[in-house]
């Protein structure tokens, strides 16, 4: 992500740490209204999108509250779901206070140009992720994940705004119908702040918590509970020699149950030590290195001065998703130049997904544009068999942008309107507008996927902890049985 700018306050001509800005007051920092808008927009979009997606808010409501993109990528998702006769229940709580403004857990930044304001808030949160099939509960996960929310307001002064389009100013009521001059069809709603990105990211620190919280539960419950059964059992056949004598299979037994307890004490001694390992050591050790899920920036950053890592991040999230949750290749064909027939029919399965890392490895000046070359790894929820499954996938890509489109300052309202009619158009539906039927460009919009390629791998963090505490258990009880019948 970018680098927060330290806020300056005017009155005392200083710069303030991102910490030390929590002491003033909210009014008195750069940006204020925006900054305003992350916090409240952010927590009532949570609620929102669990809304949403379980059937209590409409399209139209939708389009209220997002941008023409992330909206449709949301309908994409939602689309999916419906399909499987699935339902997701996403609900996310505070992971962290207000406290930690600025640190790793929790920071919030603002940009602004003559015509937009654009904010993006980054918070670690609790989040407890269901599947649902005919209400009945086929998926749970608990988990810790950074959320990150954007959000994009057109700047309106003295009731004077800009089109996205074409930059014409005019009064807001001017825009009532769109704009007269470029004949770009939107209403004055689309002036107020909207979120335009949402994402859920694990980084190598959260992701080692979960494998950690993971390892204990799989450790203390089953362990805790086994170990009490085989306690009560120990405590009655030894209660059960002393007043009478055991026979020769039950003396055997007591004599085997006494060995099981053994290992799994010294199993539980070799556990200790790792699941600490993992919980603390681990994580403080590779907070600074994979702190952020964006790496080698500087290739997107030296191409020009108005590159936005975190909108890039989120355009990449927003084509991946829509590429993994369409029933149709030709559905993306508006943002990509590759074929991806190989791929689609292996998503069908696909029920969700988070663009969980982006690494930029190289761009490219060119006459005509810029080319981005960068490695996606997304983390997929795949629906097989009435189970849900975590999936990893690397993804490749060569991302191209068009000059004099892509190095324009952030468009607030973040949609495509159709050249010849001023429609909105669904990038969803080919390259055609449905309205006026013209064939359209997407290069003159955003940037385009020139190559694909992906390569998936199933998780198997959690059979990895199950395999290492078995075969902990195991050498703890050979060594045991060993020992027994060296005596």
């Amino acid at each position: 992500m970018d680098e927060i700018k330290e806020p300056t306050n005017e009155k005392e001509n200083v710069t303030l740490s991102a910490n030390e800005e929590n002491r003033i007051p909210l009014s008195e920092t750069p940006h204020y209204k925006m900054l305003g808008y992350l916090m409240r927009m952010s927590k009532s979009f949570f609620y929102f999108q669990r809304e949403y997606y379980n059937n209590r808010i409409s399209d139209l409501d939708l389009a209220e509250m997002t941008t023409q993109p992330f909206g449709q990528s949301m309908q994409v998702r939602k689309k999916r779901l419906d399909s499987l006769g699935l339902t997701m229940d996403l609900e996310l709580s505070d992971a962290t206070d207000d406290l930690k403004y600025g640190s790793e857990y929790y920071n919030m930044e603002s940009k602004e140009d003559t015509q937009n304001e654009y904010g993006i808030r980054n918070r670690l949160m609790y989040v407890h992720r269901q599947f649902y099939k005919k209400k009945k509960c086929i998926y749970k996960q608990k988990s810790t994940e950074m959320s990150v929310v954007s959000i994009l307001k057109s700047k309106v002064k003295d009731g004077v705004a800009s089109c996205p389009n074409c930059g014409y100013s005019g009064t807001v009521s001017s825009f009532i119908e769109g704009c007269a001059a470029c004949g770009t069809k939107f209403t004055i709603h689309d002036f107020e702040p909207k979120i335009s990105g949402f994402s859920l990211e694990k980084n190598m620190q959260t992701k080692l918590k979960d494998v950690s919280d993971s390892a204990a539960r799989i450790v203390m419950i089953p362990g805790f509970c086994i170990a009490c059964i085989l306690i009560l059992l120990y405590c009655l056949l030894s209660l059960i020699d002393l007043f009478f004598e055991l026979p020769v299979w039950l003396f055997s037994l007591w004599d085997f149950l006494g060995i099981i307890l053994i290992a799994g004490y010294h199993a539980l001694l070799f556990s200790i030590p790792t699941l600490f390992l993992l919980n603390c050591i681990l994580p403080e050790t590779k907070q600074r290195l994979y702190n952020h899920p964006i790496t080698g920036q500087e290739h997107g950053t030296k191409l020009f001065s108005n590159f936005s890592v975190p909108d890039f991040y989120q355009n990449v999230e927003s084509k991946l998703c829509n590429i993994h949750l369409i029933d149709d290749a030709k559905k993306a064909s508006a943002f990509t130049k590759c074929s991806l027939i190989q791929f689609i029919p292996a998503y069908k399965n696909v029920v969700d997904c988070d663009l969980i890392n982006l690494h930029f490895i190289n761009g490219n000046k060119v006459k005509q544009g810029y080319y981005l070359e960068c490695d996606a790894m997304l983390r997929l929820f795949c629906y097989s068999g009435r189970h849900i499954h975590t999936e990893y996938e690397q993804i490749k890509l060569l991302m191209y942008g068009k000059k004099n489109v892509v190095d324009q300052p952030i468009t607030a309202m973040r949609m495509y309107p159709c050249p010849a009619c001023g429609n909105p158009l669904n990038v969803l539906e080919g390259t055609k507008c449905i309205y006026c039927e013209n064939t359209y460009d997407f290069t003159n919009f955003d940037w385009i996927i020139e190559t694909y390629e992906g390569k998936r791998q199933k998780d198997y963090s959690t059979l990895l902890i199950r395999v290492y505490i078995l075969v902990t258990f195991l050498v703890s009880l050979l060594f045991s049985f060993i020992k027994y019948f060296s005596l």
